[in-house]
């Protein structure tokens, strides 16, 4: 019985103090300066400014971001929310230009700018490519066959029987391994084809 009694005073202790922790830790969100809350964010992301004027300049721009996030919550119009993450510290203009992919030079051709090369131009209506140097003559693959074919083939060939499945089974496995080894032998550069 004491036993018990002790156990549970150490789980409500615990429990007593991870949740002080955690409350602790909101309240000290929600009250702490806009240089505080830089500074929570830069220790966890692992950010880390060359200078003190770039560390001013993304305090700002962190700063504004908070502040859409703040005012775009409390209007409560949206059926979700925005919170902080690691492009905090980023201009709308940074982010979409570090993450939006291609940005064409203002001196360069759209298609449709471009007039079609081959506008006039009648295609065959056939064409053989091995004789235009495009690709290799079609070569001998083999015979192509499931790995379960290729053990019939070879049973029936060789006049064997098994008793029962399992046995079929086993002696599969041992054909199929050995097919598996001589074919990592005969490696692709000692093929004809």
């Amino acid at each position: 019985m004491a036993l018990e009694k002790n156990l549970l005073f150490v789980v409500v202790l615990v429990l007593g103090l991870w949740v002080s922790q955690s409350w602790s830790r909101s309240l000290n969100e929600a009250t702490a300066t806009i240089n505080e809350k830089h500074e929570m964010w830069m220790a966890r992301y692992g950010r880390v400014y060359k200078n003190k004027a770039e560390k001013e300049k993304r305090s700002k721009i962190f700063s504004d971001n908070l502040e859409y996030i703040e005012s775009f919550n409390k209007a409560g119009n949206r059926s979700y929310k925005l919170s902080i993450n690691e492009f905090a510290d980023r201009t709308n203009e940074e982010f979409q230009a570090s993450r939006n992919g291609y940005k064409m030079l203002p001196n360069q051709k759209t298609t449709s700018q471009i007039p079609f090369r081959y506008e006039n131009v009648t295609a065959p209506t056939s064409m053989d490519w091995r004789k235009k140097g495009a690709v290799t003559p079609v070569k001998n693959q083999g015979q192509c066959a499931t790995m379960n074919e290729k053990h019939e083939m070879w049973m029936a060939r060789n006049g064997r029987v098994y008793k029962d499945s399992a046995e079929k089974d086993k002696r599969f496995k041992i054909f199929k391994d050995n097919v598996e080894y001589i074919q990592s032998v005969n490696m692709v550069e000692n093929r004809p084809y």
